[in-house]
Order: C-alpha cells, then structure tokens, then sequence
C-alpha cells in the first residue's frame, strides 16, 4: 500500500472523522426538536428520562417524571427479522435513525462486535422461542388505504409527513428501517398493541382494528427501504452462540433497561452516582459504557439538568411530561406546544359544521380542573373517545406512564368551588334539567349527540358523557361564560354578563337551572332522554288543489332525486341521473327536516314507507327479448336530463333524451274505482327502424301478472299499461322484470300506465 504524507495522513483521518460523524445520528425525542422554549434543565430531564439514564445513575435531586423502560424483549425479539437484530445491536443509529437505543458495543473491534452482537442476538431468539410464520406481502390497495390512515389519524404527529416525490410518497427517515425490521404479519401485530412491546408508551396504542393495523403496516413496508438479508424463514440458530450472548446479556448490563427474557420482572444495575459530567456517556467517546451518540447541544442539556438542585414545580413536571410523552405535538397548555402551521392540514374531522372544534384536539389549559381524575385515567389509560368526530385519535398510554401526570393536573389545576345548591326535591330538579337540556329549555340536543346518536345539525360531545367527565365546579363556571374558557367555542352563553336566562324554570334563578343541569347530566345514561331527541318530524305537504316538489338526496335515489307530493296523498321520487321513476308511496309526502337542519346536506325522508320501483334507466336498446337489462353506474351516456315544466297545479312533465330520442313523462294525480292513483304519460318521439327499445316497467322478486295488462308489484302496489301495449314478463333466477316494447317507425307513440295502492 502507498504510504500517505504526514499533511495526506491528516486530511485522511479528519475526513474519515467527518464522515463518521454525518453518518451518525443522534437520539431523537420529537418535542425536543421543536421551539418550546425549554430550559436546558427541563430539556436535560427529558433526555435523562427518555434515555433511562436513571437505571444505572442516582439523581439525588430526582428529575424523573415518568421512568421509562426499553422494549419488552421477548415481545421485541418476536417482531424483529433476525438479520436486523443482528444489525441494529451491533450499530443502532446505521440502523434506525434518531434511534434511543444506545451502541454498547462501539469500543471493541469489528470482529468481536459482530460476534457479540450476533451472540446477543442467538441467545435472545432462543429465550424467547421465536417463531418463523410464512413472509407475506402487502397489496398496493392496502398500502393506499394504510397511507389515508397515517395521513388522517395522528401517525404524523410524531413521526412527521410524508415527503412528496412526484407521486411517490417517501417515509420520514425515523420510519425508513420498518421494511428491514419487521415482516408484515409481525409490524400488524405490534400496531395493534404497542404497549405490550414497550410499556413505557413510547409508541402508544392507536386503537387500530385488525384492518385498519394491516394497511397501516402494508404502506410502512411498501414505503421504507427494501429488505435485503436473512429472511426469518432461513435463519439457523446457534446454541453455542446463544450461551455467549446470555453471558454478554449479563455483562453489558441489558437488564437495566430491559425486561430479561423469560422473565416479568426486570433487573435493575446498582445505581452509579454523576461524578464526572465529562467523561462516560456524556464524553462522547466510545468505551466500557453506553454510547447514545450526544450531539453537544444534548450534552449540555443532561449536564444542565445534573446540575440544577433547584426543586421542580409542578408546572414544569406537567410541561416534562408533555414533552416526554410528545402531547406538545397535538394539544397546547397556556403557550406551551400546540399543532403546527405544516401539520395543521392533517388535522380533520366528519363533521364539518363543529369547525376547529371539530378537528383540531382541545386545548389543555386547566384540563385537571375540567376533568376529574377518573375521566382522565379512562382517557389516558384506556379508550374513552368523547370525540368521534375527530379524525386524529388520542392514544392509550397505560396507566404506569401517566398516573404522575394525572396527579400533576390534578394537583395544579383549580377552579373556585361553588356552593351548594339545594332542592325540595332533587328528582323535580332533575326533571327541570331535563327541560333545560331539550328543545323547549337551551336545546342542548340539537349540537351535542345524546347516547350515541346525533339528534341536530352537528354532533358535539355526548350529553350523556358530561357527568362521568366533568368537574362540577368548572361546570358551574363555564355554563356562566364559556367563553372564558374558549373565546372561539360554539356554545351559547345562556347566562351572559350575569343576567337571567329567560326561561320561565326554577324562579329564573341562575344556580338552580345551572345545578339542575348539572344532577341530570350526572345521570349518565340512566337519565331520560329529553324533548328533541325523539323528533317529531317536520311535514311538508301538497296543498288543496296544488302538488309540492322538493329536489334533493333521497333514500335509495341519490342527490338527484325530485320527490313530488300530490293532493290526493300519492307521492313520487324521479330520479334524474338515470331517468326512472325510482319511489312511490300513498300518504303524506316528506319530512324534510334532514335537509333543512344540515344545511342541504341530509337526506328528504318520505312520512310512509315508499315502494322502490328501480335505480336504473327504464329506457334500454336491446338486441333481443332475451338480453339482460344493462346495469348502468353513474349518469348513463345515452340519456341526457332537460328538466321539466308544471301545470296550473304544479304537476310536473319531465322531460329527457334517449339516443337523441325526445321523451316526456308526465305525471296526474286520480282516483279511480275510490283507489288513489296516479298516471304516468311517457310520449315517445320517433324510433328509427333498425333499433329495438324497450320501456322497463317495474323489476324484482315480487312481480307477479294478475291480468292481461295488469301486475302486483309487492304486497300493495298494482301497476296497469293501456291497452295498445303489449307488456311482455322477462325471468331469470328469482329476478323478474315487466317491459313493453316501444314500435319503431311511429312518429310519436304514448305508454299511459296507472299506479295504483
């Protein structure tokens, strides 16, 4: 080999330090990398936390707010891909960057590291009988719906967007390493529980369904670096190499951090007082210690940290572990955290008339005044969503990470405290707060939902949940000003500036209608549903001697839909995307409450159950008798809508195209032998010779012929053709359709047929 010069021999080695030095990454804590104008203390106990520097060193001033943990081995190991572990114990941050894992392995020579850390690696797949499942691969259409999921439900509030390449959308780095870890079936199974890998939360539990849990994993695999190496499938464990690793496990002190395999209960190495803030972990070297590749802004923080004695407040334990727990990334206390300008957009809700308060997740100045101790574990510790409408989840932690910081809201979080209000008689108070909260009170049911089920134009938090959730005392205090509480908020302030609510309940008298309120929202979902929860329906109606129409969605229909309702109560649904009658029915025509209380975007509901004629074009070219109707989706491209005129009784002639053809389809309220009914006029224009078109009458199981030009469509329903059509019945299977042949050649011909109920 060519000898370098002493100036080549220099540039050589500062280069190779360089490169060394880009190439590693530094443990990432996502909070960390924002501007929350932390103190080098607080960010210093948030590293020594999060890097369990505690496992192994007294902190007589004890910064801990929460004690994390590392991965449960044995649940870790089952996910892993054998090469992987391989790869990861012997570098960590080559291998999943940002990683917290620290390289305990980066002072021995290359050999003996690789060695080691397949040892490790043998004897911990050996503990833990890890299985080998068949290697499946994801579709492109789960991964489509995985990345919807990632996008929409709070993935990218800690792991970051995605970045947008042309079309192709490229992980965050942090995620890049998932294809090489895990095969899909294991990445489904830790998605669905994550906190029985890690239970310190530091991957929290989205409450996926199995579903939802494969497609998330199918868009991880697809979109991280490819797999190359040791499939699980081929891998040859070593038992010899497994007993160097149990003796390596002991040595390297893995057992601080992480829950020994085979066993529940974890090890913990003595503990080493901080002596020297310079040397060991924080010097920055490799050596008989851990090595989590501190960048010198880190060190400083952790050294600033070791120092200050002065005594945390509980202000800043409740900022620490917001920080830890990176609950900055979505919810913002006073001005700390808070979502971001570049993920403000991933933030959404199904229910756009709630606005922000619908989307974005709620602010938590004094949330332990708000919400008592128990709602809150339920929130942190299990699954208690009081917003369904919110897209983004709020995850589960487990109670071990969290009950500190429910006791730290709690502790800190105060209100004034309102006297007691009394009653002659508590059940007559409930009572009136059941007036209150229905629709001749304050009408809370028509913006909040009651037991699950929307009752208004908007669905807020459940009635039925405010008891279980709230503090009474700040009850008390928002209901006088929620606007207090949240400038921008929706609710009403019954109570404005102190002045009486005009409700003529309880002698007018604020603290009783507030406090009566309250005893029947704490009854739960025991308590009675109140007026407006039960709607009566609103009812729109044809006049004496004139129809009504309303164009809007229908049920079975579409957004197409023209429903009219004649005097003699016979009703019609036309459908206009695809030219058919689709619904009749006898009686009172709409309640059209859906569309007029949702701002146009509810369905109209027919007052009587309607009969569904058909969803399809009525007019159809066929080659012969014996052709299957065509099923069209969408608007079909041979018809073309023109609208319609009315009468002098607003009955309206539809009017549209078929092949260039002119129809019209006029409609006449009857009543013939004492029986509503109503007549349909279909004027055809000319038919060329050369085509066959037919008219489909009615379709389904249940038509059946009762005389020459006459079915029974259903139980209550007869349909009739004049005499100069000849319908012909098409069977097949149990499907049977009415259709008429239209003669070509004629200049126009009409089809009059008679519904009648």
């Amino acid at each position: 080999m060519q000898q370098k010069t002493r100036p080549q021999l220099i540039w050589f080695l500062a280069t190779q330090v360089f490169i060394t030095f880009m190439a590693v990454a530094n443990p990432r804590i996502p909070a960390l990398e924002r501007d929350l104008e932390l103190s080098n203390a607080m960010a210093g106990r948030v590293l020594i936390n999060e890097l369990g520097c505690a496992h192994c060193h007294d902190f007589p001033q004890n910064p801990l707010v929460l004690s994390p943990q590392g991965p449960n081995l044995e649940k870790s190991v089952n996910f892993a891909r054998p090469d992987f572990l391989i790869s990861f114990i012997q570098d960590p941050q080559q291998h999943w960057e940002g990683s917290k894992m620290p390289d305990m392995l980066g002072s021995l020579p290359t050999p003996e590291k690789q060695k080691t850390a397949e040892a490790l690696a043998h004897y911990l797949i050996l503990s833990t009988e890890k299985s080998f499942p068949e290697e499946l691969d994801p579709s492109q259409a789960s991964s489509d719906r995985g990345q919807n999921l990632y996008e929409s439900i709070g993935c990218v509030a800690c792991h970051g967007p995605l970045k947008k390449n042309g079309s192709t959308p490229q992980l965050p780095a942090s995620l890049l390493h998932v294809s090489s870890k895990y095969e899909l079936h294991n990445l489904v199974a830790f998605l669905k529980n994550p906190l029985e890998n890690r239970p310190s939360a530091r991957m929290p539990d989205l409450h996926l369904t199995t579903a939802e849990a494969l497609d998330l994993a199918a868009f991880l695999i697809k979109g991280s670096t490819s797999h190359s190496g040791t499939t699980q499938n081929t891998f040859k464990l070593n038992p010899d190499l497994a007993e160097l690793g149990k003796k390596k496990f002991t040595e390297l002190g893995c057992a601080a951090c992480h829950q020994t395999p085979g066993s529940t209960i974890r090890a913990v190495m003595p503990s080493t007082p901080v002596t020297d803030l310079n040397a060991g972990c924080l010097s920055g070297q490799s050596g008989l210690w851990p090595n989590y590749h501190l960048n010198e802004q880190q060190r400083k923080q952790i050294q600033a940290a070791v120092e200050n004695t002065a005594e945390v407040s509980e202000t800043e334990r409740i900022h620490q572990a917001m920080a830890q727990l990176n609950c900055v990334a979505c919810h913002k206390r006073q001005n700390f955290g808070g979502i971001t300008e570049a993920l403000d957009i991933y933030f959404t809700s199904t229910d756009p008339n709630l606005g922000d308060q619908g989307r974005l997740p709620p602010k938590l100045d004094g949330v332990g005044a708000k919400l008592n101790a128990t709602w809150l574990r339920k929130i942190f510790a299990e699954h208690s969503p009081a917003r369904p409408y919110m897209k983004t989840r709020m995850p589960r932690f487990g109670a071990e990470v969290t009950d500190s910081l429910i006791q730290s809201l709690s502790a800190n979080d105060t209100i004034e405290s309102h006297p007691e209000v009394s009653f002659e008689n508590q059940n007559e108070a409930k009572r009136h707060g059941r007036d209150l909260a229905g629709t001749s009170g304050f009408a809370c049911v028509t913006c909040h939902t009651f037991q699950g089920k929307q009752t208004g134009a908007m669905g807020a938090v459940d009635l039925t949940l405010m008891g279980q959730r709230l503090n009474r005392d700040w009850f008390h205090a928002y209901m006088r000003s929620p606007q207090r509480f949240s400038p921008n908020t929706l609710m009403p302030a019954f109570w404005a500036a102190g002045e009486k609510s005009p409700l003529d309940i309880l002698k007018n008298s604020t603290d009783q209608q507030i406090e009566a309120l309250w005893l029947y929202l704490d009854e739960g979902y025991g308590m009675g549903a109140p007026r407006g929860v039960r709607r009566e329906p609103m009812r729109l109606l044809a006049k004496k001697n004139e129809a009504v129409m309303l164009r809007r969605k229908y049920p079975n229909v579409g957004k197409r839909g023209i429903g009219v309702g004649y005097p003699n109560q016979v009703n019609l649904v036309f459908n206009a995307e695809q030219m058919c009658l689709s619904l009749v029915w006898p009686g009172e025509f709409l309640d059209p409450a859906g569309v007029f209380m949702s701002q146009g975007h509810g369905n109209a509901n027919p007052l009587s159950r309607p009969i569904v004629i058909q969803n399809v074009p009525e007019l159809a070219q066929l080659s012969n008798l014996d052709a299957e109707w065509p099923n069209i989706e969408g608007r079909p491209k041979t018809h073309q809508f023109l609208g319609y005129s009315l009468d002098d009784k607003r009955r309206p002639t539809f009017e549209y195209t078929f092949n260039d053809i002119q129809i019209t389809d006029r409609f006449l309220d009857l009543e013939l032998n004492g029986k509503p009914t109503l007549r349909r006029e279909i004027t055809v224009g000319s038919v060329p010779e050369d085509q066959q078109i037919w008219f489909r009458v009615a379709s389904g199981s249940d038509v059946e012929l009762i005389a020459p030009h006459q079915i029974r469509f259903g139980s209550s329903l007869t349909i009739k053709t004049d005499s100069h059509h000849q319908a012909i019945l098409w069977k097949s299977n149990d499907q049977t359709e009415w259709r008429v042949p239209i003669e070509p050649g004629l200049e126009s011909q009409t089809l009059i047929l008679d519904y009648q109920f």
